[in-house]
């Protein structure tokens, strides 16, 4: 490394931001025919105005290249020009790709490139997913959650989507670079339909210093640009599913509710278009205005209708519906070479019943203890759920250089979730109720089950919810890369949130739980990170974290009497990674991290207006902790050829500040719980192999298998509750 870089390293982390990867590289060296490296020649990156000119070492590198399949070509005045095709470009990695110009300055070579992924992800240190748009469409899933929950180490159990015997809601999703995980309960959708995403990578092993905020994986989705000719396509599904599109975590005094994800029946129509932008590529040149270098859009819809047959896996369960639109739109500008400025709107909205089974058999006649009970309407029983999350991303990427470039984000999301039971006299139960309605007005009628536990009257205890999230995200990162052994990463990334969130549970005739809570957090971030390669082949990743949340709140000492100012919580996170070459077809790699996430904001500040007049009432805890894990993992990479590889991998995690519920009680507000972090220390340790053939010679797929063994006090944040509730010491 130069002396110049040295001296700029300490200044880093004020230059730029967190910024999750969103493109790729493809970086070579230019010989001739002897072996000698090509000074000055020019590595094109076709159908782009992206390229690069070769050092005094043959060297290039071409940065910010979306991911995807490009032809790249190779020209030097006096000699042959060579075009290779098939080049894939990864995100976040560097696709290597070596050209020799021979001597005839005539010719012409185009050499086909096989899918080169196996030898691209031989650098990467941890375990790491990468799925593509071909690859995607011959899968039989709806949505991404269900591409997700098909990878290895992975486990969907009734919605809720798990990673190496890690809780439900400690995996971050990212789309464009932009976290698309609800604040409030740390779920995520499927936010924008699959013929939106050009690729899909996730990462269950260590993470490097520019992802934060979850503890047991990295989801990173890339949608597509439009290209420079007009393209579209329509895809219609029917058939039964088990597609969920909705992660699905436990709030409060209810896990989860769906029995499984079963809908008969489904009708699936996502349909896409894209291509050069009519306004600025057609209509303003026919008027003589002549806007500079391209203009590019991207657009798709989906519209999923199930359950119309009423009917589940077992021939039963009324209410398992659901209907949803999903759809996106990207516009991408390069009005000079180097600079991109794109803008992404997406929009997401679902209705579905209640599917539990506990209500099926709730418009049957009974006999319960002697009294004959007949059958009753679900629709006035049970809530119907509504979900709804949009958002709107804009972006500039800037080449400052040959050897840096600048990225440049501003996003807001929206994430809504509400549910209501309809009112036989119209509109719903509780609309325009205060907190202390619920308790003194509301009077359903009374639950009552047979001997099997299935319902004949009363309402759902899920009575009444209304949650709304805005969140304000602004973030820039610098890639500046001094050699061709040296790339540094860098940056900070700012985020502001506007949470409301009411609710009201009926847990029976006598227990009321109504909460009504603002909140305005905030949070904020800066890494750096280095990348160092060596002649032999090792690549070392090393990087450092700090995360900073500010809760923005005062909580109540129930010990002392009166409230006090919430402290700010913060860490900072080291992460190494290695691989090195142990033979020609063989990579060892390892990596060691700490990790940190905040918890969800209900755990934080659900009933923080202290309602708790109902006996066994749950609480929120505006000063939580941060949940935080030291992860360690080694494995070996062994390429069979250039499409087809095996990878095993050992992993441990020792994990702290897990959040549980814990009983307390005063003389004025008697025995109530509140979630409070564990002193306990989880771990999960296990093993993981994968066999992979990528698409070429006719066929394709994938095999894999973890073992893990997960060890903990609590294995979610209401378990303890519900042992308390239940009676179970």
């Amino acid at each position: 490394m130069s002396r110049l870089a040295w001296l700029l390293l300490p200044l880093i982390p004020l230059a730029g931001s967190a910024v999750a990867g969103t493109t790729g590289a493809i970086a070579g060296v230019v010989t001739d025919y002897d072996g000698n490296p090509v000074i000055g020649a020019t590595v094109a990156v076709e159908g782009t105005r992206l390229g690069a000119f070769t050092d005094q070492h043959g060297e290039y590198f071409v940065y910010n290249l979306p991911p995807g399949e490009y032809s790249v070509t190779a020209r030097m005045v006096g000699l042959s020009v060579v075009t290779k095709d098939g080049v894939h470009v990864l995100i976040d990695q560097v696709t290597r790709v070596d050209f020799e110009l021979g001597l005839d300055p005539a010719g012409h070579t185009v050499i086909e490139v096989t899918d080169q992924r196996s030898l691209i992800l031989e650098n990467v240190p941890s375990t790491i997913h990468v799925l593509d748009r071909d690859e995607i469409k011959l899968m039989p899933v709806a949505d991404i959650l269900d591409v997700v929950a098909r990878q290895p180490g992975v486990i969907s159990q009734g919605g809720a989507i798990h990673v190496r015997g890690g809780r439900a809601g400690e995996v971050d999703f990212l789309l464009d670079g932009i976290p698309v995980r609800s604040p409030l309960t740390s779920a995520t959708t499927s936010v924008v339909p699959l013929s939106a995403l050009e690729q899909t990578s996730m990462v269950t092993g260590g993470a490097s210093a520019e992802y934060g905020n979850a503890m047991s994986g990295i989801v990173t989705m890339v949608t597509r640009d439009g290209g420079p000719e007009y393209e579209g396509e329509v895809n219609v599904r029917y058939g039964d599913t088990m597609e969920f599109g909705s992660e699905n975590v436990g709030r409060n005094y209810s896990e989860g509710s769906e029995n499984d994800d079963y809908r008969s029946n489904a009708i699936n129509v996502e349909c896409a278009l894209g291509g050069p932008e009519p306004l600025f590529s057609h209509l303003l040149p026919m008027l003589g205005i002549r806007v500079p270098g391209t203009v590019r859009f991207f657009g798709t819809a989906n519209i999923l209708i199930s359950g119309q047959n009423l009917e589940d896996s077992r021939g039963y369960w009324e209410n398992n519906w659901q209907k949803g639109f999903s759809g996106s739109f990207k516009l991408t500008a390069t009005p000079v070479a180097g600079t991109t400025i794109s803008g992404l709107g997406y929009y997401y909205y679902r209705q579905s019943g209640w599917d539990e089974w506990a209500w099926c058999h709730y418009d049957e006649p009974a006999y319960i203890e002697g009294d004959i009970y007949l059958g009753g309407d679900l629709d006035y029983a049970i809530p119907i759920r509504f979900q709804e999350t949009g958002g709107v991303t804009a972006s500039l990427t800037q080449v400052l250089s040959d050897k840096a470039f600048l990225d440049v984000r501003l996003n807001q999301n929206r994430f809504c979730r509400w549910s209501r039971i309809r009112d036989p006299e119209g509109g719903y139960f509780g609309e325009g109720f205060s907190p202390s309605d619920w308790l003194t007005v509301f009077a359903p009628q009374p639950r009552l089950a047979d001997s099997l536990g299935f319902f004949h009257s009363g309402m759902h205890p899920e009575v009444f919810l209304d949650s709304r999230s805005l969140v304000t995200n602004g973030r820039t990162g610098l890639t500046w890369r001094p050699s061709s052994l040296v790339e540094l990463k860098t940056g900070v990334d700012g985020t502001y949130y506007d949470i409301f969130d009411y609710s009201a549970y009926q847990a029976d005739a006598g227990n009321m739980y109504a909460s009504l809570w603002r909140a305005y957090p905030s949070a904020g971030a800066a890494h750096v990170q280095a990348t160092l390669r060596f002649g032999a082949g090792m690549v070392i990743n090393s990087g450092v974290r700090f995360d900073i949340f500010n809760p923005n709140a005062t909580a109540y000492d129930f010990e002392e009497g009166g409230e006090y100012d919430v402290s700010m919580k913060s860490q900072v996170s080291p992460r190494f990674g290695i691989t090195h070459p142990v033979t020609e077809r063989d990579v060892f790699f390892a990596t060691y991290g700490h990790y940190f996430q905040m918890p969800s904001l209900n755990e934080m500040f659900f009933g923080s207006d202290m309602n708790i007049s109902s006996s066994q009432s749950l609480m929120g805890n505006p000063d939580l902790d941060a949940e935080r894990t030291v992860a360690y993992e080694v494995g070996v990479r062994h390429r069979f050829t250039d499409t087809s590889s095996l990878a095993f991998s050992a992993f441990y995690k020792d994990i702290t500040g897990l959040v549980r519920t814990a009983e307390h009680y005063t003389e004025e507000y008697s025995y109530f719980y509140q979630y409070e972090n564990d002193d306990s220390h989880g771990s999960v340790r296990g093993f993981e192999v994968k066999l992979l053939k990528l698409p070429g010679d006719w066929w394709s797929g994938s095999v894999g298998y973890c073992y893990c063994v997960a060890r903990g006090r609590y294995s979610s944040p209401t378990e303890a509750y519900d042992y308390y509730v239940g009676g179970v010491v």
